[in-house]
């Protein structure tokens, strides 16, 4: 068969605005709002304090009632944030996500921007509460990437954007993505110490000190945690004042301290008893558990481990259950009972299951693969077929023109800098692989565009190659691909 000469400028044109857009995705989840709210700021705080006054759903829906009547569409809206608050604070979670989405679409529809950023958070917030993290992670980054466009410097807006930092910083952390946790919180920090918001830093203080302990980092963790409880102590903040004691607690046992380990989670289990709250109950709960378990204290292990059991599956806290489970499987095999240590190691297993299967009932979409996952896998597919392609395909290359821009200066430097490595990648791997014909006065370049908010991207490259080889080389490429998704779902699984 003689050879298939191919012009591929569509192709290939396609393929590189792919490559651009895997690289710029993660940067770009933006909205459509753009005029401030008329509403004034002091109104709004104090619409805000009066709804934090309440403390049933039942009187925050007469109060928006009130509102609607007055004609206080803003204030309506800032009351139904609330009632969805108190929902997911009685671990109502599927309708705390209903009236929190409801909230985000009336406040589209009004312009209201800086509800929409808050209403947005609290969804990402309702989605980490159980444990869809994807999804949480999702609004988080679109409440940042708005209230980053948004020119308001005012106390509410920085709040927004401390809110969205934070929410981004808690939801890498539970994935364990430390670095990037740190990088994220840190950010919410300095917001929050520029606002003098005294919660605000006590609450980013405690999540940077989890980050460092999960990292095994004891003395940096131990630094941070007393800086929260300093902070909440000054805010008068029970819960995170409980919390600081939990995490007091987790460090004093990892240094052999166990009678101060265990005065502090029970301090901790003491201040949050009567909270209505059971993702704030749960960290004492079962960290007492877990002290008892590894003590072999099994009448008090058994207590705790019960109580825990019962508010994981009564709110259908996955997360929380994951761990519940598995401290039963190592409570059942200490004492030599193997066949209910084995049920409790596949209940955990599977509560990890039925935590992709609500994603997928609730419509949330699959988890998205990292950025460094997407481009290891696009390498793996390229190395591929470029080691079968080195001594037959033939490249002439005439023109290759990126020109990178966003609607944002600062996303616009950063796509830059990863579009030209891309690129430079991918021109020394061709000269590596392929017989690469490239002419005296080619052109090959990256440039930036702060102004038109456009990228474009022009290539001029001709490629030739056999039929049969090229059939031979996607069923390879296609073979390769799916093992290398099925090993990196089995090790996520």
């Amino acid at each position: 068969m003689s050879f298939l000469y191919t012009q591929i400028h569509h192709t290939l044109l396609r393929l590189a605005t792919g490559i651009t857009i895997v690289i710029i995705l993660p940067l770009l989840f933006s909205c459509k709002h753009s005029a401030p709210s008329q509403t004034d700021q002091h109104e709004r705080i104090s619409l805000d304090s009066l709804a934090a006054t309440y403390t049933s759903v039942d009187s925050l829906r007469l109060l928006q009632k009130n509102m609607e009547r007055e004609g206080n569409t803003t204030g309506s809206m800032i009351v139904q944030r609330h009632i969805g608050n108190l929902l997911r604070l009685d671990n109502h979670f599927s309708q705390a996500l209903q009236i929190h989405s409801d909230c985000q679409s009336r406040a589209q529809a009004a312009n209201d921007k800086l509800e929409w950023i808050q209403a947005t958070n609290e969804i990402g917030t309702d989605y980490r509460r159980v444990c869809i993290f994807c999804m949480a992670l999702q609004y988080h980054y679109r409440a940042l990437t708005t209230s980053n466009s948004y020119a308001d410097t005012s106390y509410i807006a920085r709040k927004c954007k401390a809110a969205a930092l934070n929410g981004l910083g808690n939801a890498y952390l539970a994935l364990h993505n430390y670095s990037q946790a740190d990088s994220l919180l840190k950010l919410a920090l300095a917001e929050e110490k520029a606002m003098n918001s005294i919660s605000g830093i006590a609450t980013n203080y405690a999540n940077l000190g989890s980050a460092y302990a999960r990292c095994g980092k004891q003395d940096s963790a131990w630094i941070f945690y007393k800086k929260a409880m300093y902070y909440n102590q000054k805010a008068h903040n029970v819960m995170g004042i409980s919390l600081c004691h939990t995490y007091f607690g987790s460090l004093c046992e990892q240094e052999g301290k166990d009678q101060q380990a265990l005065q502090e989670y029970q301090t901790a289990y003491q201040m949050m008893e009567k909270s209505k709250d059971a993702w704030y109950i749960l960290p004492s709960l079962i960290a007492l558990a877990k002290y008892y378990v590894h003590t072999s204290q099994w009448t008090d292990a058994s207590h705790y481990l019960a109580s825990a059991r019962d508010l994981g599956e009564k709110n259908h806290l996955t997360e929380y259950l994951v761990d519940i489970y598995s401290l039963y499987y190592h409570y059942y095999k200490q004492q030599g009972d193997y066949r209910n240590a084995l049920l409790f190691h596949e209940k955990a297993k599977a509560e990890k299951k039925e935590a992709r299967k609500k994603a997928a009932a609730d419509g949330a979409a699959p988890e998205k693969p990292s950025l460094t996952d997407t481009l290891s896998l696009v390498r793996s597919l390229a190395e591929s077929v470029f080691s079968r392609l080195s001594r037959y395909l033939r490249l002439d290359v005439a023109r290759l023109h990126i020109t990178v821009s966003t609607d944002d200066a600062a996303k616009t430097g950063l796509v830059y800098g990863a579009v030209c490595a891309s690129v430079s990648w991918l021109l020394a791997f061709l000269d590596r692989f392929t017989d690469l014909r490239r002419k005296p006065q080619r052109e090959a370049t990256v440039d930036a565009d702060f102004v038109t908010g456009k990228s474009r991207c022009e290539l001029d490259i001709c490629a030739s190659l056999r039929v049969w080889q090229l059939l031979a080389i996607l069923i390879a490429a296609a073979y390769r691909a799916l093992k290398k998704l099925y090993f990196s779902n089995e090790r996520k699984g």
